[in-house]
């Protein structure tokens, strides 16, 4: 009879039986973290990547609608726009007609972003026909083409870029790229 008594008041789970569960879950939430932070990462990269290409494409458009007037004529307006991607930042900039650089806007990023510019870390797009210059170093002395007066501004202080523009974007584990070609062009890699 006192066998049958322990056998029925045995209504709930053992402390090992509770233990064991509670390991499990553990283990599986841990599994879920971690891939739930590299995919937090790798979409931190990504949005680094269209921030940057973005950029460019916006210099592009605002060199092309800031021509007013026709080149070479009196009352002519031309402005130079650029992407300087310098010091792991993405900034917006424009050139008056004095060589000066403007700071026009600074893209959001990640500060744990790192940003390495291969082959030039500048680019600038020239009214009337955004033609791309590629640099090394910020350009600061633009002049007007002397052999073709409606031809657009010219930077005489680049330092041109041996070939195309390649951004390595990284962020702790993950790394894309970005590459500018000569023609302006940027494409994710």
């Amino acid at each position: 009879m006192e066998g049958d008594i322990a056998t029925n008041n045995r209504k709930g789970f053992t402390l090992v039986e509770m233990t064991v569960v509670m390991a499990i879950i553990a283990v599986l939430m841990l599994l879920g973290a971690g891939g739930l932070l590299s995919a937090r990462d790798q979409f931190t990269v990504d949005r680094a990547v269209e921030e940057a290409i973005t950029a460019v494409r916006e210099a592009q458009n605002r060199s092309i609608s800031f021509m007013q007037g026709t080149p070479g004529t009196s009352g002519a307006t031309t402005k130079v726009w650029g992407v300087d991607f310098s010091d792991n930042t993405i900034k917006i900039i424009s050139v008056d007609g004095e060589g000066t650089n403007h700071l026009e806007k600074t893209a959001e990023i990640n500060p744990g972003i790192t940003i390495t510019a291969e082959g030039g870390n500048h680019i600038y797009f020239a009214s009337p026909f955004a033609t791309t210059y590629l640099c090394q170093n910020e350009a600061t002395i633009w002049s007007q083409s002397t052999d073709n007066p409606s031809k657009e501004y010219e930077p005489s202080d680049c330092l041109a870029a041996t070939g195309d523009i390649n951004l390595l974007i990284e962020y702790k584990d993950h790394t894309r790229s970005v590459t500018i070609n000569q023609r302006g062009d940027a494409n994710a890699n």
